[in-house]
């Protein structure tokens, strides 16, 4: 009976100690926003993208120390643009930051108002050791967005470490 006790406290204090973690999350990616002594490898259009969009995409990766930081996809639709950051510590995935921007019609002009793109999707997602811990989304999520984060950030980071290896042998 003890043991099921502290086995129910214990399961109890696993959501309080993932919300403590949350500060802490974002404090390591205002560091790395913060730090401006980064290496970047970009990747374009054709060694990214699966497929084409009207508007094209990229992908930035961040090292620091050869280790990768930060990565950033860019990916232009007709219609709207993605964008999608993941924040890696430790070589491991802890916050991605997505917002997806619509370009409205305009009535008048009969055609998309680029100038005034509208956020229509943004989410928020922490983690810890591999384990969403806090999820903040505001509008729809827009089809097409990752069901699980650390996955799509694994293969990015294979895609980025691939192309920073063929910058480097480049440069020797």
């Amino acid at each position: 009976m003890k043991t099921l006790k502290y086995l129910l406290l214990l399961c109890s204090l696993l959501p309080i100690a993932a919300f403590a973690q949350v500060p802490e999350i974002r404090k390591a990616v205002t560091a790395i926003n913060s730090d401006t002594g980064y290496q970047q490898v970009r990747l374009d259009n054709e060694s990214y993208l699966e497929e084409m969009t009207d508007r094209g995409g990229s992908l930035t990766g961040l090292y620091k120390k050869n280790q990768l930081k930060k990565m950033t996809s860019w990916i232009g639709y007709s219609n709207k643009i993605v964008v999608t950051e993941y924040y890696l510590q430790n070589g491991k995935l802890i916050f991605v930051y997505e917002v997806e921007k619509t370009f409205p019609y305009d009535e008048k002009k009969q055609q998309l108002d680029e100038a005034h793109p509208v956020n229509s999707y943004e989410g928020r997602y922490y983690y810890q050791n591999g384990k969403k811990i806090e999820e903040k989304v505001t509008g729809q999520k827009p089809q097409g967005t990752a069901e699980d984060w650390t996955l799509m950030a694994k293969d990015l980071q294979q895609l980025m470490d691939s192309q920073k290896s063929v910058q480097e042998s480049e440069k020797n």
